[in-house]
């Protein structure tokens, strides 16, 4: 039999077995670049990002700033993906009007990243215990797999009645800076109005994990923070006093030109911030 193949559009023979007669394309090349075609919705070719991906493991490792940043923001909204052969990737998602802060993100890892910019993702209605749950229009942005990113899998994340469960893992102690902090904050954190309290949403995470993110707090940034219960969701939260406020707010300051200006609301120093004409968050307004 012969037959034509849909990428490359040249004669093939296909002699032997059902499952080959249904066939589409010539050669596993034609498949993958096909449908790395197909699903990509500006609709340009992208049949070298899988050579891309293959350049990226050989060639690149990951910096000493990359991995503040990881322990910060896989603290916070972010996750380590695994792939079918179990290989982590590194995944972020925020909402449409956070798309500035994507774009941060993406910056940082952009020597991971091959898609030129974030996925836009619409709103969609799913399912959860017979309630219809509405998600907002969001934008996701994702890494390859890469080796270097093993150890936040093994770090993060453990099996908890055999389903996979972030966890505030000790070792976790020595790793975060006031790098890890501001995208940890940035993810998950908020200010009050009267600028005095904050609550990190850390909700995830049991009450033995919480009493290591107290002695965090305490040993290496000379915070007091509590944990506060909540009864109808049955988890736990931090939050902090108006001291540990300005405290925070002090090692945030240096590191300000990573914030983008939909996170500005969480940060009271910065009434008229100096932005870089060539921040992402700049280009984010462009876009």
């Amino acid at each position: 039999m012969i037959k034509k193949c849909v990428f490359c559009n040249n004669d093939y023979e296909v002699t032997r077995g059902c499952v080959l007669k249904k066939r589409k394309y010539c050669s596993k090349v034609c498949h993958d670049n096909y449908w790395l075609k197909k699903g990509n919705k500006s609709g340009k070719f992208m049949g070298d990002k899988l050579a891309q991906g293959k350049t990226i493991k050989l060639t690149q490792t990951l910096s000493d700033f990359q991995k503040q940043f990881i322990v910060g923001t896989l603290l916070g909204d972010s996750n380590v993906g695994l792939s079918r052969k179990g290989s982590p990737n590194l995944r972020f998602q925020h909402t449409k009007k956070n798309f500035d802060y994507v774009l941060v993100k993406t910056e940082i890892l952009k020597n991971f990243i091959i898609l030129e910019k974030p996925t836009l993702y619409p709103p969609r209605e799913s399912y959860l215990n017979g309630v219809i749950v509405k998600t907002k229009a969001s934008y996701t942005s994702q890494t390859v797999t890469h080796q270097d990113l093993k150890q936040y899998d093994t770090l993060f994340y453990t099996r908890i009645k055999d389903k996979r469960t972030k966890v505030f893992n000790e070792k976790l102690i020595n790793l975060i800076t006031p790098v890890s902090l501001i995208f940890w904050y940035m993810d998950d954190g908020t200010l009050s109005k009267n600028h005095n309290f904050i609550n990190l949403s850390t909700n995830c995470f049991s009450y033995k994990d919480h009493l290591k993110i107290l002695r965090l707090f305490n040993e290496k940034f000379n915070l007091k923070p509590k944990i506060y219960f909540i009864k109808i969701q049955k988890n736990y939260y931090t939050r902090f006093n108006k001291e540990d406020v300005s405290k925070l707010m002090s090692l945030f300051e240096p590191l300000k030109q990573y914030i983008p200006p939909s996170m500005f609301y969480k940060f009271t120093f910065l009434s008229q911030p100096v932005v870089n004409p060539t921040h992402p968050q700049l280009i984010a307004v462009r876009l």
